[in-house]
C-alpha cells in the first residue's frame, strides 16, 4: 500500500487542511490548549496523542482509499487487445516510466551536487515535477503488476544508461550553445524558484 509522504504534495495537505478543519478535530484542539493553559500538561499530551493517533487512522485510511481508485483501472490483460495495438501501447507505457526514472535521477541528483555546494540550496521549484511523477508511477503501477518488466536487473539497467544518453546530449546542448553563461546571470533564480 502507498503511503502518506508518497502522496502528491496538494494531495497530502488538502487531506491535513481537511482534518484540522474537522470540527471534532477543533474540540480536541480547544482542549488541549485550555488542559495546557491550567497546567494540566498530562491531560494537555494526552489529548494531543489522540488527535495524533486520528490523524494516523485518516491517512492509513486516505492511502487505502487512493490506492483502491488506482486500482479499479481497467487492466490491459482484460482488454483482449491485438499485438499490433498491444506492442505500440506497452511501449509508450515503457518510454513514460523511464522518462519519469530519468527526471527523478535527474533531480536527485542535481539536488545533491547543490547540498555539496552549499547545504541550503536545493532545486524545490522542481518539487511539483518529481511529485507529479510519482502521481504517474502509481497510476501506471499496473505495468510492473500484470508484465514483469520492471522485476529484474535489466529495467535498472537500460534505465541507467538512458540517463547517460540524455547526460551526453545535455553535455553536448551545453557546448554548443554555451549555456553554462546563460544560466549563470539567472542561477540563483533557478535556485530559489523565483523564474
Amino acid at each position: 500500500m502507498m503511503t502518506f509522504e508518497q502522496l502528491p504534495k496538494e494531495e497530502q495537505l488538502k487531506l491535513k487542511q481537511a482534518f484540522l478543519k474537522d470540527p471534532g478535530i477543533q474540540k480536541l484542539d480547544n482542549m488541549a490548549i485550555y488542559f495546557q493553559k491550567h497546567n494540566d500538561f498530562i491531560k494537555a499530551l494526552e489529548t494531543r496523542k489522540e488527535i495524533d493517533r486520528q490523524w494516523e487512522y485518516v491517512k492509513q485510511q486516505h492511502c487505502k482509499d487512493y490506492d483502491n481508485v488506482i486500482e479499479e483501472t481497467i487492466k490491459l490483460s482484460e482488454l483482449n487487445l491485438p499485438n499490433e495495438v498491444l506492442q505500440p501501447l506497452l511501449e509508450n507505457i515503457i518510454s513514460i516510466f523511464i522518462c519519469c526514472c530519468i527526471i527523478e535521477t535527474a533531480h536527485y541528483d542535481a539536488n545533491e551536487l547543490l547540498k555539496k555546494f552549499n547545504k541550503n540550496y536545493s532545486m524545490d521549484n522542481f518539487q511539483d515535477l518529481v511529485d507529479l511523477i510519482n502521481n504517474v508511477k502509481k497510476k501506471l503501477k499496473y505495468l510492473s503488476d500484470e508484465t514483469g518488466y520492471m522485476d529484474d536487473l535489466y529495467w535498472y539497467d537500460s534505465c541507467d544508461k538512458f540517463m547517460d544518453m540524455v547526460k551526453n546530449k545535455a553535455r553536448s546542448i551545453l557546448k554548443k550553445k554555451d549555456s553554462i553563461n546563460r544560466w549563470g546571470n539567472n542561477f540563483k533564480k533557478y535556485i530559489d524558484g523565483t523564474l
